[in-house]
C-alpha cells in the first residue's frame, strides 16, 4: 500500500507540473499601424470575427433558388439601417441580407 502511494503521488505531481495547459487569447492574424517613418508596428486588433455566415445560414436559397450559394463573393458594405450588400461575382448579382443576416432580396440588373 506503501508502494501505491507513492506511486500515485509521483504521478498526481508529474500530471501536475506537465501537463498543464496555458491558456491564452490567440488571433488568427496581425494588426499593425505604421510609424511616422514608414515602419510597420504591431497594433492590438482593429476588430475580432464573432462568427462565420454560410449561403446556407443567410438564407439565399429562399431569394435565388436558381443560385442558393455565393460564387467569389468579393465585396460588401452597409448601410445606415444595417443592411449588407455583398457583391456576388461569380454569380454576377449583388445579395441583400437584413441587420440579422438573413437574404431579403438579389439585384441581379439595373437600368
Amino acid at each position: 500500500m506503501k508502494k501505491f502511494t507513492k506511486v500515485l503521488v509521483l504521478a498526481l505531481l508529474i500530471v501536475m507540473v506537465f501537463g498543464a495547459v496555458q491558456a491564452s487569447a490567440y488571433s488568427s492574424y496581425e494588426t499593425y499601424t505604421y510609424s511616422i517613418d514608414g515602419n510597420p508596428l504591431k497594433s492590438p486588433d482593429a476588430y475580432r470575427a464573432d462568427g462565420v455566415f454560410d449561403s446556407l445560414s443567410m438564407h439565399i436559397i429562399d431569394v435565388s433558388p436558381d443560385m442558393p450559394t455565393l460564387s467569389s463573393a468579393s465585396d460588401l458594405v452597409t448601410d445606415n439601417e444595417g443592411n449588407v450588400y455583398i457583391a456576388d461575382k461569380g454569380n454576377n448579382r449583388i445579395v441583400v441580407l437584413n441587420k440579422y443576416y438573413q437574404a431579403t432580396g438579389v439585384i441581379s440588373a439595373y437600368t
